[in-house]
This record gives C-alpha cells, structure tokens and sequence, in this order.
C-alpha cells in the first residue's frame, strides 16, 4: 500500500508549510492526484488519517481531485478526456493525439487556524516537493 507513505510524505509537507505560516491546526488539504498515478484516492484519504496522528495536521480533512489524462488533436488542438476520446478527433477526424496529464500528484491547497482565525494558502509552489 504505497499510499501510506505517499501519505506521510504530504502530511510532512503540510506541516512544515503550517509552521511557516505560524499555523496551530490544519482543518483540510486539497490534493490533486491523476489517475495514471495508481494511487486509491480513498485508501490515500485513510492513509491520512493514520498519517495525520499527532501532527498539526490531526483531524484535518484531505480533499481528493482526481484528474483525468488528455487527449489533444495535433491537427486541429480539440481537448478531451482520455476515457472518451473515441480513437480520432471528434471535431475533424484527425488520428493524430497527444496524451497528457493523469500523473499529478500535487497540494493545491490547505486551510489552517491562525491565532484563532482561519486562513487558506494556495499550495501549488510546494507541489513539486510532493512528486514521487
């Protein structure tokens, strides 16, 4: 189960990013996982949980995005999901696609406490950190 340590690692991401920004909870993270990643957006959801224990991070949510992988035309550049991409371009028929996404796995964000108050940090600039 490799969403334990996939886990530990965001968690120990989070918290550092919480202590910086003077944070004494962490109420939810939202994450960004693409499907070709393999990772089980509902065992990483309990994974965090287990993760979470004693951290800041303890009873805080973990919001999952998954995304899906792309399919673009090199002829005409129509954009569509993989899963309903029929084979050719649907706009001009053109067999020529490009695959893209479905390997994300990314913070994209988090809502702390702050002496009492609450506040949200877009956590797209840590993202790289959490790649595998």
């Amino acid at each position: 189960m490799h969403e334990y340590s996939i886990a530990r690692s965001l968690v120990e991401v989070v918290c550092e990013e919480a202590r910086r920004a003077g944070a004494v909870r962490v109420n939810y993270v939202e994450a960004r996982v693409g499907v070709m990643t393999m990772v089980d957006a509902w065992l990483l959801q309990e994974a965090w949980v287990i993760a979470c224990e004693g951290t800041t991070c303890e009873g805080s949510a973990l919001v999952v995005e998954k995304c899906p992988v792309w399919m673009t035309c090199r002829g005409c550049g129509h954009r569509e999901s993989e899963d309903v991409w029929p084979g050719h371009c649907p706009v001009c028929g053109g067999a020529d696609g490009r695959v893209s996404g479905g390997d994300e796995l990314d913070l994209t964000r988090m809502d702390v406490d702050i002496n009492g108050g609450s506040a949200t940090d877009d956590l797209l600039s840590v993202a790289a950190a959490t790649r595998t």
